[in-house]
């Protein structure tokens, strides 16, 4: 006598449905599991550390050079270090941001990065690396309230990149010279982000500027593999039940 069916609700079906709704969450989950996405401001960078960690979203900020201070002019306000040119981020100076989960940056804004003329500045360069191996570079572009947006190593800036300056008055003595830089990496899954300035190919005085904020609107999904993973195991349950 056959005490059992094909439709058994047995240790071996109950077996299969919790193999199937593994199977179907790591399928889904492949989709849609995703950082977290942050908002940092300049107020977040504690004045007099050198380092600030914000367990809670993921993210930590580390000074070079200095301590964070901050600094403003013509109503707009950003942190710097309190090294060379108190409150700026100057050539031997730095920030260093480190995500938890990698990120897709929307934009960011930075402040008192002129064009040559003011305060006896050159053409100033903000100096940005990415995962410790892209340099980006934001130039500001005399006499008109311009900028240049390029990276390293010939590779191509992605076509939905854009820039502008908030303040137009990049060229002017007592102006805040504020840009904001949209989708600066493109696609890139950011980890690490560092900024520092360059100095000019003719500089008589260096480059410095100060951190304004960071958005990110559009986390990076996890890596593929727990897609796979899922897929793999759907499709082995597939196979099984067509041997039955």
């Amino acid at each position: 006598m056959k005490l059992a069916s094909k439709h058994s609700t047995g240790e071996g079906g109950s077996s299969n449905r919790s193999t199937m709704i593994l199977a179907f969450l790591l399928f889904v989950f492949g989709f849609t599991a995703s950082a977290n996405a942050y908002s940092i401001s300049f107020n977040q960078l504690t004045v007099g550390q050198t380092s600030v960690s914000n367990d809670a979203d993921g993210w930590t900020a580390k000074t070079t050079g200095g301590k964070f201070q901050q600094k403003s002019q013509d109503g707009w306000n950003g942190v710097g270090i309190s090294g060379k040119t108190g409150g700026e981020i100057d050539t031997t100076e730095s920030i260093l941001f480190t995500f938890n989960s990698p990120q897709h940056i929307d934009n960011f804004i930075l402040t008192l990065l002129f064009s040559q003329g003011p305060y006896g500045d050159p053409n100033e360069i903000a100096g940005i690396q990415v995962n410790g191996t892209d340099w980006y570079y934001l130039t500001a572009k005399y006499p008109e309230a311009d900028a240049t947006w390029t990276m390293t190593d010939g590779k191509t800036i992605s076509a939905t990149t854009a820039w502008n300056c908030l303040t137009d008055d990049a060229h002017l003595t007592g102006g805040a010279a504020a840009w904001e830089v949209y989708n600066p990496f493109g696609d890139t899954a950011v980890s690490t982000l560092i900024f520092t300035a360059i100095n000019s190919p003719t500089c008589y005085n260096n480059s410095d500027y100060t951190f304004n904020s960071l958005q990110t609107s559009a986390p990076v999904p996890e890596p593929a593999t727990t897609f796979l993973l899922g897929t793999g195991m759907l499709s082995l349950l597939g196979v099984k039940r067509r041997k039955k």
